[in-house]
């Protein structure tokens, strides 16, 4: 433990019992915000990775039920 830590060691122990240290719950919290990010259809990503948004496309309405002929 660092010495500039305010944490005792009984409220570490609380933290152990909930189950994650701070660095941990920060960790995930940053995760979930990068997945909801990701999969929210009206964000693009700005990294230059793929586009998420896609433009439809008009799709013949036979088609989409199934029918394969072209």
């Amino acid at each position: 433990m660092s010495g500039d830590s305010r944490c005792t060691d009984l409220q570490l122990k609380f933290l152990r019992i909930r189950g994650k240290n701070n660095q941990e719950r920060r960790r995930d919290q940053q995760k979930q915000q990068n997945n909801n990010k990701r999969h929210d259809p009206t964000t693009r990503r700005e990294e230059g990775g793929r586009v998420e948004k896609k433009e439809s496309k008009l799709v013949n309405p036979a088609r989409r039920k199934g029918d394969k002929r072209k």
